[in-house]
């Protein structure tokens, strides 16, 4: 992972798409100085910068670096001495690129390698042929283009800057400069895709290319040349696999999704009577039946495999000092020396670091909590390095996820698992995480498990808003506010460790509540066939050492806050929007059917880079760690659209069933049916987070609601704010 800074002068751009000209006096602000510390805090192992000179133009190019792959030390941006080619490079190449990486190898310098010996007509077909998260900026010196782009779901941030009146500068970067008093606009999302800006042969470019004296450079936009990779970018399914044929039979306890056939028939009704499609004549289950195991195991492949390559991609690491990693919003300070000894999977003993008094934005501890007797917040410790972090609500996706991840990583390797609460630990959220865990210990008790319970409140928020701002820019709704101060302090990894035993004593009354609930889903649940997880990968599995022996008994034993060390994040993005996870699915269904249901599925893919990607990879990026989405893998993605809709998503049967039927499926084949049937809470709401914003800036969730608060600005809630303590 790295952080991309590109800044050209001397340019005047002509769209050739719109035929629009864009050009403008040069402005001093943003300086390349002002994206420093973003810079720095997305790639903390290393920054540099390159200028290209070509005519009129100049070329300013400035990378940092998240290492995680390659024995050697990388750099960034990357150079090709003999063809004068510089790329930077945020991203991961993964199996099917078109481009081996052999273990130890770094892939960001075979994409280079392969850049360098392209023809320029060959550089959108070698782009297409990527598999995994990208963005980049490539100068082809031979050519004298520079070519930019994100990958075909926009997993990675990448931001554009047009020549304007205002300013008439040329700029790629990953992120806004962090300090609030820099100006910062005219930056938008760069849509998914491959651009080139290709500058004026010399002769044009010694006389300036243009009458302002500046080069002319064209822009333009490449189609994808694979026709799979078009086909995947449209988010389409085949027509035959939309709507089931008639009389396709509701789910039952047969189908081993369902509680019982008479649940299924009451929902089905009930469906039908809201508006929903007619539920047809039943037939054959034995082979429906067959048919949606079959989607199940396709499905489940290619998401165990999709997680697998996101757990292998991870080289060992020598642990950050604890000094360094203490303080502050990012992993600063760097890691030791590449020559040292790697530990990444080795070692089991804290280290630690006191923080200062810093206030919530550094420490996590609300602002004003020290007392007169305690001036410094607790100390902070370093957990022992995990090869990655999992954002846990205890939902569908992120146990699936941990459960996956499991069996994909060595048994000695401990799991990072982050609950973010804003209610005293009691959200719905953390509840569900705590549940979660216990049966996640239960089925896999030799995998060290490490819940890291974020207790954070409004104040934190509050503190940390300057910055947060400028990580969601150019978005600026209340509802960006609410998820991205919710992702930060979860990605961030500071808080305190869950008791190994499992027996909170917030979760013991939500667990009775659900007793009898539980005992049915178990009875129905399938015969845990994969529940042992790993096969013979777990026979070598240590067992759990004495609880006086782990350390995250003892952190749990005098409420010890802790970091997770983890250089890579697991998040769940793209199931919902796959597998029919939102409210406003249903109400497609109910309204416009199978039909609407496709339509609005495809429409949530096809804004995901713009609503949540590129924000959340600034988010994430901002602790210096890398975020990784499984549900987004090429392959996941491909085998989702490849199966029946009605196996993906049976929106006749109620919320915690029908929703991402398949996913829930996948987990009761894991032996986790109680988080099989938890239903969806989005971030900002299982965590609590948006009903205390609500009550402060609305006077409460139903009036936030009645004015559509979610997609407000946040000027204009300022605004509005300020006009009523005026009056």
């Amino acid at each position: 992972m790295c952080g991309i800074l590109l800044i050209a002068t001397g340019l005047d751009v002509l769209d050739a798409g719109s035929g629009e000209a864009h050009s403008g006096p040069e402005a001093a602000c943003p300086a390349p100085a002002d994206f420093e510390e973003g810079l720095r805090c997305r790639g903390p192992d290393l920054q540099g910068c390159h200028t290209v000179h070509c005519g009129a133009a100049v070329l300013r190019c400035h990378g940092s670096l998240l290492q995680l792959r390659g024995a050697a030390p990388s750099r960034s941006p990357l150079l090709d001495g003999a063809t004068g080619g510089v790329l930077l490079f945020n991203g991961q190449l993964f199996p099917g690129s078109g481009l081996e990486v052999p273990p130890l190898a770094n892939d960001a310098q075979l994409l280079l390698q392969a850049l360098s010996q392209a023809a320029g007509d060959e550089v959108p077909r070698l782009l297409t042929g990527l598999r995994g998260p990208w963005a980049l900026v490539f100068w082809q010196a031979a050519e004298r283009t520079l070519w930019f782009g994100r990958d075909a779901i926009g997993r990675r941030s990448l931001l554009l800057h047009l020549p304007r009146p205002e300013d008439g500068r040329f700029m790629l970067s990953s992120s806004a400069p962090l300090n609030p008093a820099v100006p910062f606009r005219g930056f938008v999302e760069l849509p998914p895709g491959i651009c080139s800006l290709q500058l004026p042969p010399p002769a044009a470019a010694g006389d300036g290319g243009s009458r302002s004296g500046r080069a002319a450079a064209r822009y333009d936009r490449h189609e994808w040349t694979d026709p799979g990779m078009r086909r995947l970018a449209e988010f389409k399914r085949a027509p035959e696999l939309v709507e089931p044929p008639l009389g396709f039979p509701l789910p039952s306890a047969a189908a081993g999704d369902g509680r019982a056939a008479a649940t299924a028939g009451q929902a089905g009704a009930a469906a039908a009577a809201g508006g929903g499609p007619p539920l047809g004549v039943v037939c054959d289950e034995g082979e429906e039946q067959r048919a949606f195991e079959l989607t199940v195991d396709a499905v489940m492949a290619a998401l165990r495999q999709a997680v697998a390559t996101r757990c292998g991609s991870i080289e060992e690491r020598q642990q950050q000092s604890p000094v360094a990693a203490a303080g502050g919003s990012g992993l600063r300070g760097g890691l030791q020396a590449h020559g040292e000894a790697r530990q990444l999977l080795q070692g089991l003993q804290f280290g630690s670091a006191r923080t200062g008094a810093s206030g919530p934005a550094d420490s996590g501890c609300p602002a004003g909590a020290a007392s007169p007797a305690a001036p410094l917040a607790p100390p902070l410790l370093l957990l022992p390095p995990a090869p990655l972090l999992i954002l846990f609500s205890g939902g569908v996706d992120s146990s699936l996820l941990a459960a996956l991840a499991h069996e994909a990583l060595p048994p000695g390797a401990p799991i990072d698992l982050a609950s973010i609460c804003f209610d005293g630990g009691t959200s719905p959220d953390r509840r569900a995480a705590l549940d979660a865990l216990q049966e996640l210990r239960a089925a896999a008790p030799g995998r060290t498990w490490r819940l890291i319970q974020v207790d954070c409140r409004l104040a934190d928020v509050e503190a940390a808003r300057g910055r947060l701002l400028r990580l969601l820019a150019p978005a600026d709704t209340v509802m960006d506010l609410n998820i991205g101060a919710a992702l930060w302090l979860a990605a961030r990894g500071e808080g305190v460790l869950s008791q190994p035993e499992g027996g909170e004593q917030q979760q013991q009354h939500e667990e009775e509540r659900q007793e009898e609930q539980q005992q049915q889903q178990q009875r129905d649940a399938p015969p845990k066939s994969e529940a042992a997880w790993g096969g013979q990968q777990q026979q070598g599995a240590h067992q759990p050492a004495p609880a006086a022996q782990q350390p995250e008994a003892a952190a749990a034993g005098c409420r010890q806050r802790c970091r997770s060390a983890a250089r890579v994040v697991l998040l769940g993005h793209g199931a919902d929007e796959l597998c029919g996870g939102y409210g406003r699915h249903r109400t497609a269904f109910r309204a416009r059917g199978w039909v609407g249901l496709e339509e609005e599925l495809r429409l949530d893919l096809g804004r995901l880079w713009l609503r949540n990607l590129g924000r959340d990879d600034r988010l994430v990026a901002d602790h210096g760690r890398e975020a990784r989405h499984p549900f987004l893998d090429e392959g996941l993605v491909g085998a989702v659209l490849g199966a029946p809709l009605w196996h993906v998503a049976d929106l006749r049967l109620p919320p915690g069933r029908g929703d991402k039927r398949v996913l829930r499926a996948c987990l009761r084949r894991l032996g986790l049916p109680r988080a099989a049937e938890r239903v969806k809470r989005a971030i900002q709401f299982g965590s609590r987070l948006a009903a205390q914003t609500n009550a402060r800036d609305f006077g409460g969730t139903r009036r936030a609601n009645q004015r559509q608060a979610g997609s407000l600005r946040l000027a204009d809630v300022a605004a509005a704010g300020a006009a009523q303590q005026a009056g």
